[in-house]
Parts: C-alpha cells; structure tokens; sequence
C-alpha cells in the first residue's frame, strides 16, 4: 500500500467516523418545544411566588401584620390577613403556583393544573 493510499483509506475511515459519531444521540422523533416553554414559564412563575412571599415576610417585619401587604411581582395576587397570607403566581403556560402560610406559621406550594409543565403530579412544589 503506497503513503497516498493509507492516507485516503485514513481519511475516509475518520469521515465515516465522524459521521457515526455526529448522528450518536440523535432521535428521529421531532421533540416539541412546547412543554419545554411550559416548563421554564412555570419555574418563572414559581420564582415570582417566593420573591413575593419574602416580600410580604418583610413588610409583616414593618407591620406585625400581613394585611396590606403587596407584592411588586407581576403576575402574582395576594390574599392577607393579619397572621396569614396566599400568593397566586400565574405561569403564561395557563399554570397557577399557590404560595400560602396559615395562621400557625405552615407554609404550602401547590398547584392547579398537576401532571403538566412544572406542576408535578402530586400538586405540589
């Protein structure tokens, strides 16, 4: 075998190697971006509950109570009263992440729509 033809049989042999290697991992199913964008609105919308939640736990520090306390996130609604509060965070995914603490100090994350996006089947976060 003479040196041009080793160095085309090498050459074709790390072509059809790289060829091998670049179709590894690959699926011909199309994988939808749906759920994915779901998913990351939802982990937005979980973030924006408990920014909001450390909000109103901060302004009860200046009040000794939560009525009246708001929180600055879009997308979130609260519900107060004196020794308990409920945030709602709304994904864009159509999600609703609930945040709450009742009047003995529990705190809850749940879910309305379990099972889809980043709202696990248990319901809750």
């Amino acid at each position: 075998m003479t040196r041009l033809t080793r160095l085309a049989f090498a050459l074709a042999l790390v072509l059809v190697l790289g060829a091998l290697m670049g179709a590894c991992g690959s699926s011909s199913k199309k994988s939808s971006s749906a759920p994915k964008a779901n998913t990351q609105e939802d982990a937005l919308a979980k973030a924006h509950a408990r920014t909001a939640a450390t909000e109103i736990e901060a302004c009860y520090v200046d009040q000794a109570a939560y009525t009246g306390c708001e929180p600055s996130q879009a997308g979130v609604t609260a519900t107060t009263t004196d020794t308990s509060y409920k945030l709602v965070a709304q994904s864009k995914s159509g999600n609703s992440f609930v945040l709450a603490k009742d009047a003995n100090g529990a705190v809850s994350r749940t879910c309305t729509t379990t099972g889809n996006g980043g709202c696990p089947a248990a319901g809750s976060w």
